[in-house]
């Protein structure tokens, strides 16, 4: 079957649009005219929303997409050729439309085509192209025939030929700010040509006539160099040597990011665009910060793709590239951050920040989006020479239409060089606090001991609690197809827990809360009707010209209108903490014909939810905000605790997953995130769910959502199983959360990360919990072993430590630069490593996995008395441990704990300290020792 490009709409052309001062050459792209290439679709490099079947076909989704690269060598026709089955409904065949994608990003519809057989036939259409690169992508556009699984026109795709064209190595962005050429041919500023401005770590030189700049970072040796801005615009060519440049520099100056010296590059064409380009060149720190704004002075609109402050032509810290890890994040929270070694990427595209270090020297240096109000935060590294590769820094503007006289506020690019990656992922996650005017510490506190708020950050989940697969739910299923519908169910799970005494342990609210909800902003599924929101349904009916596809369209100034009265309402009267919330934006996207089409996805989605942070600042009891599936980048300021990654077990995501499949790997890459713009919740944990966990795996579990996130979160069906003491006081263990957070040491080195360190202070000591996990992600079932170094925790390496794993009881000894360990899997240990002193120490006590960080509120040693003594936080019934360091010399005297009675145990090194109090209540103790060098 063949399909005409020809049939009822014009050809469009493929408009090839420039990079600012460099025009990619066209030869690169192929060795010869014409050519064949076939592209099966696990090898696609555009695909989204579909599945791989185990034949290797792709099953289309809604909206799904399928598809790669190519290039000719002159303006021609070009043949795709489909091998594809579909399913007809009512008469109508599954149909994909046939999209050409040029530099610019702009996908443009050549034709369609009607798969009508239910058996694998070839589909053709021919179109004509006339620039060198571009992409071909399919696009399902009548999947659902209606309501119902029953009612989908599968779309089943086993191959993808094109003719008249070869396909391209390289991707869109890469092609679009590089061209194919590897070698360093051009792009490079003259020896000793320019300005050059200086600050106590940076370097940086500066050709203003050609927007080309090189910057370098003295204590390490890291640059960037042959750096120019890149504008991607539909048919507007941009070449800044045929613009009139000025440039300013101001020292000293102050900015809400912090102190620089800031250099402004201005350039202006008559009827084209006036550009300016802002780089902020800390003044003794470590970073550039870079924005490239323009305003549209052709008279006519524009369609933009992408606006581009830093296309690097030279990224380097020192020795070869085949040293270096390349991290980079994933635009919805679904998908796990990655990690690639620098010698074997081709290209390497990624959403929010890239990094790169050199394993060898630690030094790193990080492309992050600060700010990502208008423009999409993305980030491409490709390859360069065996000590370089290449990086783009830019802004997707997803192709909005920009009317004459308007102007784009460009978004803040950092560029930070670190002596280490965590040192740069940890300083881009307070520069978007500063950037956003964040601090969580006091806008959204967690305080364990208020009973107004330990209930906000620690309790029972009854969604994670009723869809784990594989488990017999014996709730009455008329009520609801998921047990957490049924009300009934609800209520005895939540009796079930304070029968179980876990409210005791921070699961439960204890004390006067009035946390009261205060409805869903309409962007859930862009306002689409369903079960959970059936407000929705009323709006599309009342309102159905705000709807566009079926999605809300908040860029029309009559939803933000209505949706403004909405929040006030949800407001009214309420005197307590307000709590609200909305999932499912994952896929949020600028809507095609909507009514503002300036406005991008991260514009109507930030004043949609403005709207309702602003209301909660308000709101005199304060507020707080939790979203589910999201994308990250969207969500700066405009939340206080984000669901981080993919749901974490088997109970979401299908068979073949492993108990923390859909966690680890998410929140690893988003660690930097948590306690400095929002806090990361890791989704709910499971101990037994009827014995589909064992016991290592609920360890592993339990303790990983404790330590990576400051949500903790149960989701135990107790009601439908008869819980083991083991587990229960896994559960036990792990709640209530604290305002520490930990740090993912190795997400440069494993994915997920392996090693987690939480520095923990309080006005009495310092100390460090420190998780080591094997989580098999694999499923291979193989051993791990890791060498844990105190200087990858802040600690020194000179110094002697002393470490305590909580879950075995076991005092590892003293050490002195570091230890090895060697895990099963899965398996997991939870170390406390507390600085060796010449007189007892307390290293480690029972009641919480981050241990000490939340029971122990007081700590003192007196040395002319020879008493350890302290205040503990300890639960009714709960036998409590003190484990003390008691070096040679010293010997125990007596031990007390108010009117409690006492045990004590010693055992070598280590003195055991025990008591059970009959209430809650906080008990101030006290060991006295004998010995030692006190008076």
């Amino acid at each position: 079957m063949t399909w005409s490009a020809d049939f009822p709409m014009p050809v469009p052309s493929i408009l090839v649009t420039s990079l600012l001062a460099f025009v990619p050459a066209a030869s690169a792209i192929c060795a010869q005219e014409g050519g064949e290439a076939t592209v099966r679709p696990d090898e696609c490099r555009i695909r989204a929303r579909g599945n791989i079947r185990d034949d290797g076909s792709f099953s289309f989704w809604d909206d799904g997409l399928l598809g790669d690269w190519f290039g000719v060598t002159d303006a021609q026709r070009v043949t795709v050729a489909v091998l594809a089955s579909g399913k007809t409904i009512g008469g109508e065949p599954p149909t994909a439309a046939v999209e050409v994608i040029g530099v610019d990003g702009t996908p443009r519809e050549v034709g369609r085509i009607r798969v009508t057989s239910s058996a694998a036939e070839r589909h053709e259409l021919t179109f004509a192209v006339e620039a060198e690169f571009f992409g071909v992508q399919l696009r399902h556009v009548n999947r659902r025939a209606g309501e119902g699984p029953n009612n989908l026109r599968h779309l089943v795709v086993n191959e993808i030929r094109v003719r008249g064209a070869r396909r391209s190595p390289g991707g869109l962005a890469e092609y679009a700010f590089f061209g194919e050429a590897r070698a360093d041919e051009a792009g490079q500023p003259p020896a000793g040509a320019g300005e050059s401005i200086e600050t106590a770590n940076l370097t940086l030189r500066l050709v203003p006539e050609q927007g080309l700049w090189s910057l370098q970072h003295k204590p390490s040796g890291g640059a960037l160099t042959g750096v120019r801005p890149g504008i991607h615009i539909r048919g507007l060519p941009v070449d800044l040597g045929q613009y009139e440049s000025e440039f300013e520099v101001r020292q000293a100056v102050e900015h809400e990011l912090g102190r620089f010296t800031k250099v402004r590059l201005r350039y202006t064409k008559a009827d084209e665009l006036g550009i300016e380009c802002d780089l902020l060149l800390s003044t003794d720190g470590h970073e550039l910060i870079a924005r490239l704004s323009f305003a549209n002075e052709t008279g006519r609109e524009l369609v933009v793709g992408r606006g581009a402050p830093i296309v690097a032509r030279e990224v380097s810290l020192g020795g070869r590239v085949d040293e270096w890890t390349v991290i980079g994040d994933a635009k919805s929270n679904a998908h796990p951050y990655q990690t690639v070694q620098a010698g074997e990427l081709t290209e390497f595209e990624c959403w929010w920040y890239a990094a790169a270090k050199n394993r060898t020297t630690g030094r790193s240096v990080l492309l992050g989006s600060l700010t990502n109000n208008k423009g999409l935060g993305r980030f491409l590294i490709s390859p360069g020479t065996e000590t370089t590769l290449r990086a783009a820094a830019y802004s997707d503007y997803e192709g909005c239409i920009m009317p004459p006289g308007a102007r784009i506020e460009g978004e803040w690019m950092l560029v930070h060089f670190g002596e280490r990656g965590t040192d740069s992922l940890e300083r881009f996650g307070d520069l978007i606090a500063r950037a956003h005017g964040i601090d969580l510490m006091k806008q959204h506190p967690i305080d364990p001991y208020n009973p107004d708020r330990v209930s906000i950050f620690t309790a029972w989940n009854s969604f994670g609690a009723s869809v784990v697969r594989g488990f017999d739910y014996k709730h009455d299923r008329a009520k609801g197809n998921r047990a957490f519908m049924d009300p009934a169910w609800v209520k005895a799970n939540r009796q079930k827990l304070y029968d179980l005494g876990l409210q005791h342990f921070g699961y439960a609210r204890t004390g006067p809360v009035n946390v009261q909800g205060a409805g869903t902003p309409l962007v859930r599924r862009y306002g689409q009707p369903d079960f959970w929101f059936k407000a929705a349904q009323q709006i599309h009916d009342e309102h159905p010209e705000y709807y566009v596809n079926g999605r809300i369209d908040f860029s029309h100034p009559d939803v933000i209108a209505f949706e403004r009265g909405r929040v006030e309402r949800a407001f009214e009267g309420k005197t307590g903490i307000v709590r609200y919330g909305w999932d499912f934006t994952n896929n949020w996207q600028k809507l095609p014909d909507q009514h503002d089409p300036f406005m991008t996805s991260a514009e109507t989605y930030r004043t949609a939810v403005g709207l309702w942070r602003d209301a909660g600042r308000r709101h005199p009891a304060g507020a707080y905000a939790l979203v589910w599936m999201n994308i990250p980048g969207l969500n700066y300021d405009r939340l206080d605790v984000i669901h981080i990654g993919h749901d974490s077990d088997r109970g979401y995501g299908g068979p073949g997953l492993t108990f923390t499949h859909g966690l680890t790997r998410q929140i690893s890459g988003r660690y930097f995130l948590n306690g400095r713009v929002w806090w990361n919740s890791p989704d709910s944990f499971h101990v037994y769910v009827g014995g589909l966990y064992t016991y290592d795996q609920a360890k592993v579990h339990a303790s990983y959502c404790s330590l990576s996130g400051n949500l903790v979160h149960l989701g135990e069906p107790f009601t439908d199983e008869e819980i083991p003491e083991d587990r229960l006081d896994i559960i036990r263990r792990v709640g209530p959360t604290t305002p520490d957070v930990a740090r993912a040491v190795d997400v440069f080195e494993h994915s997920p990360a392996r090693l987690w360190d939480m520095a923990v202070t309080r006005p009495f000591g310092e100390w460090h919990v420190v998780g080591l996990f094997n989580v098999d992600y694999e499923q291979t079932g193989e051993p791990i072993t890791q060498q844990i170094r105190f200087e990858d925790l802040d600690l020194s390496p000179e110094r002697e430590y002393l470490v305590y794993e909580f879950w075995s009881r076991r005092f590892l000894g003293v050490k002195k630069g570091g230890f090895t360990r060697t895990l099963s899997a899965p398996d997991c240990e939870v170390y406390c490593i507390v600085a060796k002193q010449p007189h007892p120490v307390l290293m480690s006590t029972s009641r919480h996995v981050r241990q000490m960080a939340y029971d122990v509120i007081d700590l003192a040693w007196a040395d002319a008395t020879r008493t350890l003594s302290g205040v503990s936080k300890v639960v009714q019934g709960d036998p409590y441990e003190l484990r003390i360091f008691v070096p040679e010399g010293y010997a125990l005297a007596e031990a007390e704990a108010g009117d409690l009675t006492v045990q004590t145990e010693t055992n070598g090194s280590v003195l055991l300290v025990d008591f059970t109090a009959a209430a809650s209540q906080d008990v101030a103790w006290r060991v006295r020792f004998a010995g030692g060098g006190g008076g």
